[in-house]
């Protein structure tokens, strides 16, 4: 029996999950602040929801209502002293420049200036907070004004003049500031629909201009952006053939007969091949899973005129009549990768809960029966938010091809014998700008390989590059069959006379191969140059790490706390067999 479920039945789940969430008093593990120069209590409670559906454990803490200047010449003070929280701003045309919109409506054209002026000071005091603060920082864009001079059917533009230079503006004021994420409330706004957006009783009454329907779709937003700032994205789309990249079943239907060409339905799944092939360029690994005849299936990918992708985009196959939760870890264990990092995309309701039921920490997609929705359902699942697309991203699926190299020779010689050959080169680098979004990766998604695996968000490590009492290198790696890419994290932390790593991580795909001996030696040549010589280190065991849980043993370290070891940066300095880039 179907029930018909009122309008707001969302928004109102939303809030209940919100309110019994604040009841269980949880200790949280996101402390976020908004600002604003609206009244922004509402959202509060539709933010924290989408928050406890990423997984997240939230604090979310209000400013005073219209004390945005104030809020960021003192950010910490939101926090309650913590340096480390997720800072929210929410700007308004409508509260900094009603005026001078008003005046530029009425054909003043000197009331820009003026306008400018005022989003420069704001922009000043963003970089300002910027300066002396390391938490995350997300700046709003503006959404269209809700004032009575301005319309955005208006026939003379001028407000719609008004309006879009100082987007522009605003933009390219805070673009030159290094650390600032943007939550793009314009966008929203305009998918939403203005006139849904806006809710003028609620603005008369309270001072606050949204409907709860545009809250609730903002907070979602706000969170897959913070989500970004502080997890890793996905790494590989695992397909399944039948009735998701084609219509129809080949083993049934034949290469003639499966749905897929310039006519609907063929058309929407080719649209979603085309997704697929741009998220492969983006750094997105992909794998076909299908219970298939092999054959049947290689043949579409070589010989149907429509399709899209090809046998050479395909990462990994399991291609056979098994489980599909014995087919999907079969797959991550040819990509090096773990499980958690699959997400898996399938039409059939059966095929998705028997995964889940094995790997509930797999995520999963369903592809609808409508052809027509596959491509914004897939994208609507959003499994690969990054805030940056880094130009090893964009070379991750050449490399794995380039990877089928290397595990052939490994498979023909000694392990010793295989890393001469290799011919291996660790050139570490310095933390900058250029290289800060891929350190910020590794730190955040590297689980194998890791003493600590501790997790900061890019503004983090900014501060710690800029700090005098942090060291933050990494390493690129390459050999004779190519580059693995930047590969190795090390960030050393002085305590004292002491400097103690507080992360060391490699990718997996550099392991066994002595690659993390010579970037520790590197790190401790570091220290030494800084004068230091006694070095600390940890290992904090997770359920994935096991990989490193031998590794400060085997180089020399000695125990000399409970969870601490130490060792002398000279000693572990001496040059081992693997090649810098300067050798």
């Amino acid at each position: 029996m179907t029930q018909n479920l009122p309008a707001d039945y969302p928004l109102r789940d939303a809030r209940s999950a919100w309110r019994n969430w604040l009841r269980k008093a949880a200790a949280p593990n996101l402390d976020v602040g908004i600002v604003s120069s609206f009244t922004v209590d509402a959202l509060a409670p539709y933010l924290g929801h989408a928050l406890l559906s990423a997984g997240w454990s939230p604090r979310i803490r209000i400013a005073p209502f219209n004390q945005v200047f104030q809020a960021l010449s003192a950010p910490q003070a939101i926090f309650g002293g913590n340096a480390s929280g997720i800072l929210i701003v929410l700007p308004r045309l409508d509260e900094f420049v009603a005026e001078e919109l008003a005046r530029f409506c009425a054909g003043d054209s000197s009331a820009w200036t003026q306008a400018r002026d005022k989003l420069l000071e704001l922009a000043s005091a963003v970089r300002a907070a910027r300066k002396h603060w390391a938490g995350t920082l997300i700046l709003g864009t503006f959404p269209p004004p809700a004032t009575p001079e301005f319309d955005l059917l208006h026939l003379d533009r001028l407000g719609i003049v008004f309006f879009e230079r100082a987007g522009a503006f605003w933009q390219e004021a805070v673009a030159a500031i290094d650390g600032v994420h943007i939550l793009d409330v314009g966008a929203v706004t305009i998918q939403f629909g203005f006139q849904r957006a806006v809710d003028r009783r609620k603005w008369y009454l309270y001072r606050q201009p949204f409907s709860e329907q545009f809250l609730f779709e903002l907070s979602k937003y706000a969170a897959r952006l913070i989500s970004a700032t502080r997890r890793a994205s996905g790494k590989c789309a695992v397909i399944d053939c039948d009735n998701t990249i084609w219509g129809g079943v080949v083993g049934e239907d034949g290469l003639d007969g499966i749905q897929l060409g310039d006519e609907f339905p063929g058309s929407a799944y080719r649209d979603f091949q085309k997704l697929l092939l741009h998220w492969r360029r983006q750094g997105v690994l992909l794998a076909v899973c299908s219970k298939n005849n092999p054959e049947d299936v290689r043949q579409v990918f070589r010989d149907h005129r429509a399709m899209v992708l090809r046998e050479s985009d395909i990462a990994a196959w399991a291609v056979d009549w098994r489980p599909k939760s014995e087919q999907l870890p079969e797959i991550a264990k040819q990509l090096n990768i773990g499980t958690d990092s699959l997400v898996f995309f399938d039409d059939s309701s059966y095929e998705i809960s028997e995964v889940q039921s094995q790997h509930p920490l797999l995520r999963c997609v369903q592809v609808p029966t409508t052809p027509e929705t596959i491509v914004s359902v897939a994208k609507h699942a959003m499994p690969f938010d990054k805030l940056e697309i880094t130009s090893d991203d964009r070379s991750r699926a050449e490399r794995y091809a380039v990877e089928t190299n290397r595990q052939e020779l490994q498979g023909s010689l000694p392990v010793d014998e295989f890393i001469r050959t290799l011919d291996l080169r660790v050139d570490t680098v310095h933390a900058s700008s250029d290289n800060i979004a891929r350190i910020t990766q590794l730190i955040n998604k590297t689980n194998q390989f890791n003493l600590t695996t501790v997790r900061l968000s890019q503004d983090q490590v900014q501060a710690m590059i800029q700090s005098p009492e942090f060291v933050v290198r990494a390493a690129v790696v390459k050999d004779k069959f190519g580059e693995y890419g930047l590969t190795c994290v090390g960030i050393l932390e002085q305590r004292g006379s002491d400097w103690h790593i507080s992360v060391f991580l490699l990718s997996c795909r550099v392991l066994a191969r002595g690659v993390e001996t010579r970037f520790l030696a590197d790190l401790a040549s570091e220290v030494l140059a800084r004068d230091g010589n006694r070095m600390t280190a940890e290992f904090i065991p997770t359920a994935k790490n096991a990989p490193a849980a031998d590794f400060l043993e085997r180089h020399g370290f000695t125990k000399c706390a409970p969870k601490l070891w130490f060792h002398h940066a000279a000693e572990l300095a001496a040059r081992p067999l693997v090649k810098t880039a300067e050798s």
